[in-house]
């Protein structure tokens, strides 16, 4: 779900600031080898494989850390765009269909707003 906001967040601050000069773009990490599967205690065949071989499908923090240096440095990426740590367009269309945008950005404002900030 926080990748789903995370696309619908750039693309709202694209729509709502990009005429100011804000450039924003979302890159979705993939599945990150950060250590946390081999603290799976689970006793099933899930945990086991989760433990042992989960490695297979991920990749390094490093990897997708270029992705987000680059995503941050390159002036020719399109605004409210989505990437994924490869540097390939991530398919959100129907992510972004409609007001979803819109409707979590009014959210946001609501949580901030019920919490004293302005």
């Amino acid at each position: 779900m926080s990748k789903v906001a995370n696309v619908l967040f750039s693309k709202s601050l694209a729509d709502r600031y990009g005429k100011d000069g804000v450039t924003a773009v979302a890159i979705e990490p993939g599945a990150v080898a950060t250590g946390i599967a081999a603290k799976a205690n689970d006793r099933s065949w899930f945990g086991w494989f989760i433990r042992n071989l989960v490695w297979v499908f991920t990749v390094s923090p490093d990897h997708c850390a270029n992705a987000q240096i680059y995503a941050s440095v390159t002036p020719d990426l399109p605004n409210g765009s989505s990437w994924t740590y490869n540097l390939r367009p991530w398919a959100v269309s129907g992510i972004v269909a409609g007001d979803r945008a819109e409707r979590l950005w009014n959210l946001g404002e609501s949580i901030l707003a019920s919490k004293g900030f302005d």
